[in-house]
């Protein structure tokens, strides 16, 4: 399995009529063995009972992020 269970939170599902596919984004931890597993994962489905599962579209192994702070104090993000 891609990700570990069952430390899964926060999903949101969206509808891409384009691909007629639901889209669930979610907390989760990468199945990796590494100390940064925290990513946003995906799952997939046709009708909302059957999903599959589909690499994280973000996890900081897989981007390399160089942090910085605004002059207002927040974080930016920027990407190499």
């Amino acid at each position: 399995m891609i990700y570990q269970g069952p430390d899964w939170r926060d999903p949101r599902i969206v509808y891409r009529e384009e691909l007629g596919e639901y889209w669930m984004f979610l907390a989760a931890r990468a199945n990796e063995g590494h100390s940064q597993t925290g990513c946003v994962g995906l799952c997939v489905s046709r009708d909302l009972k059957h999903w599959e599962y589909r690499k994280p579209v973000y996890y900081p192994r897989r981007h390399r992020q160089k942090r910085s702070f605004s002059r207002t104090g927040f974080p930016t993000v920027s990407f190499p």
